[in-house]
C-alpha cells in the first residue's frame, strides 16, 4: 500500500512540473503571425514608397512598420535599438500596456499600436527577472534564454535588462524588417494577424480592447513583463490614435477599389485602342485594282461622249484658225454659180 502511494506522489510531481515548470512555447504563434506580417509590409512597401505622401495605403504601411513619428529609414531600424527604448520612462506597462496618454498624463514616446514592429518587441522581449525564459525549457518567441544572453534579467521597469532587451532587438526583430521568409500576400497576412487577437469575448482583457499575446489584465495594468500580467500587447479599438492594424486593413480594402478602378479604366482604354486600330487596319486593307478601273473607265466614258456631240465638229477649225491668227474667208456664192454654169 505504501509502494503504491510513492509512485502516486511521483506521479502528481511529474505532472506539476510539467504544467508549472518549463517546456512551454510562449507567444510562438502570435509572433510568428507578426512577423509575416511585417515582412509582406516591407515588400509590399517598396512598391508602394514611391506613390504620393498622401496615398493611403502607403500612409497606413508607413505607420505599420515606422509608426507616426519615426523617419522612413529601414536600415536605422536594422542597424539597432531605437533610443526610444533607452530614455528614462520606457516603463514597459506604459508603452505595451496602455492607452496614448492614458497612464497619469505621462507623454508617452511609444505606445502599444504604435506600429508593428514596436509591437513585436513588447511581444518577444523577456520581462521581469527574464519571464517566462527564465524557467529552463521555455521559450519566447522562439528564443530560449541563452539565445538573447543578459542572464535572468529582462524588460520591466525602465532600468535593468539592457543587454536582454538590445539581443531581443538584434536577433528577433530586426529579422522581420528583411521582407523575406513567407511569401504571404499583404492582405493574408494581416488576416492570419488578427486571427491571433485575443478580444473579451475570448478571453480576459478589458472592455473595448484587444490584446497580442499571453497575459491577465488587471484593471490599472496590463503586458507590463510580470508572470502575472504577461509578456503580450494591450489594444484599444475605442480611443484615438486607433491600432496600425485597423488603419491597415481599411486601406487594403480601399487599395484594392481603386485598384479595380483603374483596371476598369485600362480596359476601357485597350477597347478604344483595339477599335481605332481595327478602323485603320480596314481602310488600308481596300482593294486598289476595282478603284483604278473605275476612274479609267469613267475618263473613256467623257471622251465618247465628246466625240459624238455635233457641236464639238467645228472645233479643230476654231483652233487652227485661233493657232494660226489668220482669218480663213468663205468662198462667195457667185464664183461658184459661175463654175457650175
Amino acid at each position: 500500500m505504501m509502494g503504491m502511494k510513492f509512485w502516486i506522489m511521483i506521479i502528481i510531481f511529474f505532472f506539476m512540473v510539467d504544467a508549472n515548470g518549463g517546456g512551454k512555447e510562449y507567444n510562438k504563434n502570435a509572433y510568428n503571425a507578426l512577423c509575416d506580417l511585417l515582412q509582406a509590409s516591407v515588400r509590399k512597401w517598396d512598391e508602394v514608397m514611391g506613390r504620393k505622401k498622401t496615398d493611403t495605403l502607403r500612409k497606413a504601411l508607413r505607420i505599420t512598420i515606422f509608426g507616426s513619428k519615426g523617419s522612413e529609414d529601414l536600415d536605422a531600424l536594422r542597424r539597432g535599438l531605437p533610443e526610444d527604448y533607452k530614455k528614462g520612462g520606457a516603463d514597459r506597462n506604459l508603452l505595451c500596456g496602455q492607452q496614448y496618454r492614458d497612464y497619469n498624463g505621462l507623454n508617452q514616446p511609444r505606445w502599444s499600436g504604435y506600429s508593428g514592429l514596436h509591437d513585436l518587441f513588447c511581444l518577444c522581449t523577456p520581462g521581469e527577472s527574464g519571464w517566462p525564459i527564465n524557467v529552463s525549457g521555455n521559450t519566447l518567441c522562439g528564443q530560449e534564454n541563452s539565445a538573447l544572453e543578459g542572464g535572468m534579467k529582462g524588460w520591466y521597469k525602465n532600468t535593468g535588462g539592457e543587454v536582454k532587451v538590445e539581443k531581443t532587438w538584434n536577433t528577433v526583430t530586426e529579422k522581420c524588417l528583411r521582407g523575406r521568409g513567407d511569401t504571404k500576400g499583404l492582405k493574408d497576412a494581416l488576416t492570419t494577424f488578427m486571427g491571433e487577437l485575443c478580444t473579451k469575448n475570448s478571453c480576459w482583457v478589458r472592455k473595448n480592447s484587444y490584446q497580442l499575446g499571453e497575459g491577465i489584465p488587471t484593471t490599472w495594468s496590463a503586458c507590463d513583463g510580470t508572470s502575472s500580467v504577461g509578456v503580450c500587447v494591450a489594444y484599444y479599438n475605442a480611443t484615438n490614435p486607433m491600432p496600425w492594424w485597423s488603419s491597415l486593413k481599411e486601406a487594403i480594402n480601399a487599395d484594392e477599389q481603386e485598384q479595380k478602378k483603374r483596371e476598369k479604366e485600362e480596359q476601357k482604354k485597350k477597347e478604344v485602342q483595339k477599335r481605332e486600330e481595327s478602323r485603320k487596319q480596314e481602310n488600308t486593307e481596300l482593294p486598289q485594282g476595282p478603284r483604278t478601273a473605275a476612274l479609267r473607265s469613267a475618263t473613256l466614258e467623257v471622251k465618247e461622249a465628246d466625240q459624238n456631240n455635233p457641236e464639238n465638229i467645228s472645233y479643230p477649225l476654231e483652233t487652227l484658225e485661233e493657232a494660226s491668227g489668220a482669218i480663213i474667208a468663205q468662198p462667195c456664192s457667185w464664183l461658184l454659180n459661175a463654175i457650175f454654169l
